[in-house]
């Protein structure tokens, strides 16, 4: 099969648009099969067999078992967690900027009411991840900045004046939690918690834990990818207009263009060899 690259997404927009572009870019059919609890799409593209599955729900524990599910069947060259973050800087980076873990930091939120106050106080606390690394092989990384930095990237989607957009992407420091984001006071916890963190962080998500708690990376696999575009700041993910369906389509809107950048910065990872 030569070259396996493992991808897994965990939320279905981050499947519906994954597979509609294998769909267009594989030189084979994509095939589809059920293994056990789990669905998979595979498919060839030049050197690469692209092998897909995906979480029943987003978070840690269904992240791991889908990783542990599909290594006992193939040997990956690469996993790829390929998806949706919240970005964490509003003044540098814009919806859509796709962000990849250099670092990956797993975290867990814990919830206490004061005996002071009426407020309820949340603390982040860093997850220790014993004998698994938190860095992708250093080869990896340096094969996406050596092949990728100075290239041009373009969105599928097009802006106001029917130009073709440019993709911008960062890497740096990503947080994983198994919990989801869209608290302002929780944000700021865990900024406080995360503050004396050079770099700072880019932007957390939700299945990156799930990764470093997998089989496969406890038996010291680190060609690993976590890769995700920017679809919300963290905070009122739910409220982007005082009409909740109005808002619902708003954010499934952001979180298809945002997982077309993600996809778009994949492909050219695939074109240009860097697995």
């Amino acid at each position: 099969m030569g070259k396996i690259i493992l991808v897994i997404t965990a939320n279905p927009i981050e499947e519906g648009v994954l597979l509609h572009g294998l769909s267009d870019a594989a030189t084979s059919k994509l095939g589809f099969f059920i293994i056990g609890n789990f669905p998979y799409h595979v498919c060839t593209i030049g050197e690469y067999t692209i092998v897909h599955t995906h979480a029943p729900r987003t978070g840690v524990e269904m992240t791991r078992r889908a990783i542990n599910a599909a290594t006992k069947h193939i040997e990956p060259t690469a996993i790829v967690l390929l998806g949706i973050c919240y970005g964490l800087d509003f003044n540098k980076y814009q919806l859509g900027d796709v962000l990849i873990a250099s670092t990956l930091k797993n975290f867990r939120l814990n919830f206490r009411d004061s005996d002071s106050s009426e407020e309820t106080i949340f603390e982040a606390e860093v997850e220790d991840s014993f004998g698994v690394s938190t860095k992708p092989r250093v080869e990896l990384q340096s094969g996406v900045n050596v092949k990728l930095r100075y290239r041009n990237i373009f969105s599928i989607i097009r802006d106001e004046r029917g130009s073709l957009r440019n993709i911008k992407w960062a890497d740096g420091t990503m947080l994983s939690a198994n919990c989801l984001m869209s608290s302002k006071k929780v944000k700021m916890a865990v900024l406080d918690a995360f503050g004396n963190v050079r770099p700072k962080p880019l932007g957390g998500e939700m299945e990156g834990g799930g990764l470093l708690n997998s089989e496969i990376l406890e038996k010291g696999f680190d060609n690993w990818i976590v890769m995700k575009s920017i679809c919300d700041w963290g905070e009122k993910k739910n409220s982007l207009s005082s009409d909740p369906e109005t808002s619902a389509k708003m954010k499934d809107a952001i979180q298809a263009m945002a997982m077309v950048h993600s996809w778009s910065v994949f492909y050219e990872m695939i074109k240009q060899r860097v697995f």
